[in-house]
């Protein structure tokens, strides 16, 4: 949005201030209690899928000789002190908000009708003592603990407000700190990270004697009462912060890509603290991206989304309240939205303070010919898609999406589309095609030498810089010509360009890129857009359509029309560089294509991907390539040898910082490698001795500097006219293709109330806040 508001300011900085306040009134914490032993018997068992049978049940369980599945042994290295069940505390009376079909355990765990994947391979196996000896020497421990943080907490009111005083408001909250903090430090004395769970753990114990003194007498309560609701929220204390460590460790695990190891971490963790809205937030996120069937995966997604989201809405729900409550709704929306639930979406939307939202013709945009709604994800080998040679067929799909028509029209409604985006398949030449698609591979040092995650979308944003004009030095320039080639066709003022950025995105299925417009440093020092931006898709039929508006920097009000370009091996869109634009996340979940040859390993072709072997994705991965045609612009050192930037002082102003420019410009943060934005293209690595090819052997000396670079050594001529095996999405000749008209880019999120306040979306006079729009990411 071509403005940065405030409207999620103001919430973040209270939420901030609440969370100091609890900080503040539990400062002695440390580290917290390991969790009580507790009966595993109250885990209810889960629930089988429809049609499985009890000796499909066992067989899961056990695999196929009586041993323990993989899942199975994660959750188990996860949970390394003894049984995470819940107690009957933890589980009683939590009034989550659950989706119809729903049933809520006697024990307060709520129970998915498919079935729920956070509980498999949460079984784990009782240590020797953990259970009976030195559980019930825990539990005696922590009860002593409690004791005495009860009798300082006594001593301390009859010296500060008197013997016989109640407990009034902000005193609730600070004495219920003073005694969870003592219990904490008593227990295990924890460092770092830890002192994190612990404080959280202190933090959603407050907040939950605070509110239960509110709800139960009225925020007023004499020292025993006080005694009865700690005593009481004791009892899920140890559980929240063990849930907590192994939320951490689950996110860990994430980081390094290791999926399996995450779903299980979260499963522990839900095992643990079955109200834990942080919990509940990753596993949606986590099966979001991995689904095996459309419609298992979105019921269990939408089942834990509720959970969150019930759960981060009740005091002591767990962690951070307000902002995971809020990523909560809107990643229901969003999946709500794209299942076509409007009316139960505007509720949430409406309920977390949207106006507006993108349009239904834009959430759930079209699904192309070649990809309606699956039923399983089929993988994808190495994570490629390669394209399947040329056919009338495969022309006539290129054309049902559109068609580009000689006078540029198009299908849309009369707009001249040709104006602001166009598209072309087959685009690349198939030996170009190839080597972007073993340059970005799953296992390409390009991404590990970057730090790049695409499941946690980190290390941020980084590109660079060539200068056009000259002989091609590397292969990734040679590659740019042929585009630029393509670009001047569409847009002819591309022939000014004295520069090209290039940056690249791996990223799942349901991943999407928000709404931004495309600028030189992020917008800082003013705003700079280049000529023409284009995407190459290197992969296809994974993720969502790129979405291109009419909307500037200088616009006054929304866009009100759109085009949307699906992903598609090989195929090429361009856009002017001025407009707003973004990545819809995708629907449903990936159909994926088997590719026709493996990656090269690395002992045979000296450019391949690195010194390990080429593992197999589970999942298909939306591989683009992305380059910008610039004017003019400014080639920068690396981040480290740059200064500092200004540290944001609260919570907001950290947020807006990082991820907006000026104006709304998206503002992505430089990866921990030390690349950043506009970076001269980094200088070739030696060739290694004995390998002709001009890359480096698994057994080559290390060398400094990275050594990616050599996946673009220069081809020799003619390279890219190799057509065996491997073809473009409408083959080596180019196919045009007019992307699928958006009627209507936004929408009102209520339009008989935002047309009662005079606000709605067709009558604005102004760019709405930014907050109040709704993008679903």
């Amino acid at each position: 949005m071509p403005e940065a508001v405030v409207a999620k300011r103001s919430r973040a900085e209270k939420n901030a201030a609440r969370r100091k306040r609890k900080r503040d009134a539990s400062a002695a914490a440390a580290a917290a209690a390991a969790p009580a032993t507790h009966d595993p018997a109250a885990v209810p068992a889960p629930q089988a899928a429809s049609g499985s049978s009890t000796a499909d049940r066992a067989s899961r369980r056990e695999g196929k000789h009586g041993v323990t599945t993989k899942k199975q042994r994660l959750a188990v290295s996860f949970d390394d002190t003894g049984s995470t069940a819940p107690t009957a505390a933890a589980g009683a009376a939590r009034g989550e908000i659950v989706p119809d079909g729903h049933r809520i355990e006697p024990t307060g765990v709520a129970s998915s009708p498919s079935e729920c994947r956070s509980r498999q391979g949460s079984t784990t196996v009782a240590r020797g003592g953990d259970s009976n000896g030195s559980g019930g020497t825990r539990k005696d421990e922590e009860a002593r603990s409690l004791s005495k943080a009860l009798e300082s907490a006594r001593k301390k009111h009859r010296q500060e407000i008197g013997s016989g005083r109640p407990l009034v408001g902000w005193d609730v909250a600070a004495y219920a700190g003073f005694v969870f903090g003592e219990l904490a430090a008593a227990v295990c004395s924890g460092q770092g990270e830890e002192e994190e769970e612990d404080g959280g753990a202190v933090a959603g114990a407050v907040d939950a004697v605070s509110a239960a003194a509110e709800e139960e007498h009225a925020g007023q309560v004499s020292m025993s009462q006080f005694e009865g609701l700690v005593r009481k929220e004791a009892a899920g204390f140890s559980a929240r912060r063990r849930a907590a460590s192994l939320l951490r460790r689950a996110l860990e695990e994430e980081q390094e890509g290791n999926l399996d190891a995450a779903e299980a971490g979260c499963a522990a963790c839900l095992s643990a603290w079955p109200r834990c809205a942080s919990g509940h937030l990753k596993m949606a996120k986590i099966l979001r991206a991995r689904g095996v069937s459309h419609q298992r995966a979105i019921k269990d997604v939408e089942f834990h989304l509720r959970q969150a989201l019930g759960s981060a809405s009740k005091p002591g729900g767990g962690d951070q309240g307000e902002e995971v409550a809020q990523a909560a709704a809107e990643r229901l929306s969003l999946l709500l939205c794209q299942e076509g639930r409007n009316k139960e979406a505007a509720k949430v939307l409406k309920r977390h303070g949207f106006r507006y939202r993108l349009s239904a013709d834009v959430l759930r945009y079209p699904l192309p010919p070649q990809a309606k709604p699956p039923t399983a994800v089929e993988e994808s080998g190495n994570g490629h898609t390669l394209a399947k040679k040329s056919s009338p067929e495969a022309r006539k799909d290129s054309k049902a999406e559109g068609g580009r028509r000689s006078d540029g029209k198009g299908d849309s409604g009369g707009d001249d589309a040709s104006e602001f985006v166009a598209a072309v398949d087959g685009a690349l030449p198939p030996g170009m095609l190839r080597h972007l698609q073993e340059a970005f591979g799953s296992r390409s040092r390009f991404w590990s030498e970057h730090g790049y995650n695409s499941e946690t979308g980190s290390p941020g944003y980084f590109s660079y810089i060539h200068r056009l004009g000259g002989a091609p030095t590397t292969s990734i320039e040679q590659v740019i010509n042929r585009v630029r080639l393509l670009a001047e066709r569409s847009f002819p003022e591309v022939k000014e360009a004295k520069f090209v950025e290039w940056w690249a995105h791996r990223r799942p299925h349901s991943s999407g890129h928000q709404m931004h417009f495309d600028s030189d440093n992020e917008g800082l020092g003013g705003v700079r857009n280049p000529i023409v931006s284009v995407v190459v898709y290197v992969t296809g039929d994974v993720g969502g359509p790129t979405l291109v508006t009419t909307q500037r920097l200088t616009s006054k009000r929304l866009a009100d029309r759109g085009w949307i370009v699906h992903p598609r091996v090989n195929r090429v869109c361009m856009f002017d560089g001025g407009v707003l634009h973004g990545v819809i996340p995708g629907r449903g979940v990936p159909v994926t294509e088997t590719p026709t040859h493996p990656t090269p390993p690395p002992e045979e072709d000296g450019q391949g991907v690195g010194c390990e072997e080429v593992k197999e994705d589970r999942a298909g991965m939306r591989v683009t390539w992305m380059v910008a045609f610039w004017r003019d612009i400014q080639a920068r050192p690396p981040p480290s040898q740059q200064s500092p930037a200004p540290t944001a002082t609260t919570p907001a102003e950290e947020k807006t910082a990082s991820t907006r420019g000026e104006a709304g410009i998206r503002r992505r943060q430089p990866p921990p490698s030390g690349a950043g934005a506009a970076q001269p293209f980094p200088a070739m690595p030696p060739l290694a001795s004995g390998n002709p090819n001009g890359g480096r052997r698994c057994s080559s000396a290390a060398v400094a500097g990275p050594s990616w670079p050599a996946l673009f050594r220069k081809k020799p001529e003619g390279w890219d006219e190799d057509t065996a095996g491997v073809d473009g999405g409408g083959g080596a000749r180019e196919v045009p293709v007019v992307p699928v008209a958006v009627p209507h880019v936004w929408e009102d999120v209520d339009p008989a109330d935002n047309k009662r306040a005079g606000v709605g979306v067709r009558r604005l006079k102004r760019l709405p806040e930014y907050d109040l729009c709704f993008q679903g990411f």
